[in-house]
Parts: structure tokens; sequence; C-alpha cells
């Protein structure tokens, strides 16, 4: 699947991450920690995956493209729940990305996919769609950038293209979808908006075949966007819900300031940056 998460040998990542350190409990050190790191961020604990991803790197002091690229997919996701911090979070994460991307082998799209976004994010757009190159459309993931750049400057029509041309492709592609709810909530389509994280988080077969009830959140980055729908929605005792079940989950400062707000006094106006 062409979304953002990386598909990796874990075993050989694991044993060139313990090849760089000389010491023989850091070795042990470094692989117990990745892959923690890795089950903190599959899991959804965004926060947790930044501060331990950050101590391999710090333990190898060499990272490798795969530990450097998880390490800054794990801030990009982070920092949706962060405010002060956000824009030096991402700037480290791209510049990290930078720095390795020569000697990246395969999964080359991912790491364009991911530096174009965080581009976006920093709100250098131009920089954000030349990081493509003009080979947006040669890769599913690339595309999914690219309906993200195209949302962000307002072409709203071109971004459903883009990602309906993706997920026609691959329907469980989780980035996709939330791309898409964003997308269409953007257009005013919010119950659309609100099915399709639904069905992400809790009820399509597609992405939980055996209607199982998971205990771990997953994917809280579409937990926010829900909640933030759900505003919109004027749904405010729901998506105060929401804001605490994440708030259980990862350190947000966004998060408990939108719940201090929701829980006092209504007639507040709704300002996400």
């Amino acid at each position: 699947m062409e979304d953002l998460w990386l598909d990796f040998e874990k075993d050989k990542e694991t044993k060139e991450l313990m090849n760089l350190v000389s010491e023989a409990y850091m070795r042990k050190y470094v692989k117990e920690m990745f892959k923690i790191g890795v089950y903190w961020i599959s899991n959804g604990y965004y926060d947790k995956a930044v501060d331990t991803f950050r101590e391999v790197v710090q333990a190898v002091g060499n990272p490798t493209p795969v530990l450097s690229y998880l390490y800054s997919l794990s801030r990009y996701y982070y920092s949706y729940f962060v405010d002060a911090e956000r824009s030096q979070m991402l700037s480290d994460a791209v510049n990290d990305l930078e720095s390795v991307y020569k000697d990246v082998g395969t999964a080359r799209n991912k790491f364009l996919a991911l530096r174009s976004l965080i581009y976006a994010e920093l709100g250098e757009l131009d920089t954000a769609e030349s990081v493509l190159g003009g080979s947006g459309n040669s890769s599913l993931v690339l595309r999914l950038a690219m309906a993200h750049i195209y949302r962000l400057r307002g072409l709203l029509d071109k971004a459903e293209q883009e990602i309906s041309y993706v997920l026609n492709s691959e329907k469980k592609n989780k980035d996709a979808v939330i791309e898409k709810a964003l997308i269409v909530r953007e257009k005013g389509r919010y119950d659309e908006a609100l099915s399709l994280l639904n069905k992400l988080l809790f009820g399509s077969p597609l992405f939980n075949p055996l209607n199982l009830v998971s205990y771990f959140p997953q994917n809280t980055l579409a937990m926010l966007f829900r909640a933030e729908t759900l505003e919109l929605m004027g749904r405010r005792d729901d998506a105060l819900s929401t804001y605490k079940q994440i708030d259980s989950t990862i350190y947000s400062p966004v998060v408990k300031d939108r719940i201090n707000r929701l829980s006092g006094s209504s007639g507040h106006t709704i300002v996400w940056a």
C-alpha cells in the first residue's frame, strides 16, 4: 500500500542500527527502543514515538534513512497536536529527511511525499510542489501529497480529483481517507467528512474486517479531525468527548486548549491554525 507508512524489513533494519553502536549493552538498548518506537507510531502515540526515535537517533549518532524517515513521520503526525513548537518541529523533520535522501535506496517516493507534505504544512507550497518535481502523477503516494497541496491552495476540486484517484486504486489507504475527509469538510460536506472518519476509526469492514473492538487508538490524527468536524457540525458534547479521549492517549497542548474552551462557556469562535 502506498500510504505514508514505510514498509521495511524490521529485523534487517534493527541489525543495521545495532551495528552502528560499539557497546554491547547499547546494541540491546537500540534494538528494543527502535521496536518500541515502531509500536508507538503504529498505534497513534505520536508523542511517545517522537521521544523514542529521538533517543535511538542520539544513541546511533548517524541515523539510517529508515530511522530518519520514521522519526520525521512521527514528528509530522505529532505536529498537528502542538502549537508553539510546531514550525521548529517540522523544520527539523524536513531537514533530517533532506540529509539522508541521497542514501535512500527503496521507497524514494515516500521520502519525497513526506518532504512535500512537511513543506506544505510549513506554508512553503511552491517548495512542496517543486519537491515532487513534476512526478506527482507517477505514484499514488505522490498524488496524495499533490492533493494535500491543492487543498492548502484552496483548489478543492483538483484536490478531490487527485485523492479520489488514489482511493479508487487503494480503498484501504488511511492517509488518503483522512485527506478526502479534510477536502470534503472544507467544501462544507460535514456529514460526508464525518462518515469517512467514522468508517476509518470504528465501522468499516475495510479497516476492521473481523469487527474487533480495539483498545488502542491506532489513528489519533483521524480522531483529532473527527473532533474538529463534530465542532463544525455544532455537536459540542461529542467533540468534547473525542478530545478527552485523545487527551488520555497523547500529550497535546492543542487538545487541552480545546477541552478547556468546550468545557467553559458557549459562544466561542472556532479558530484553527
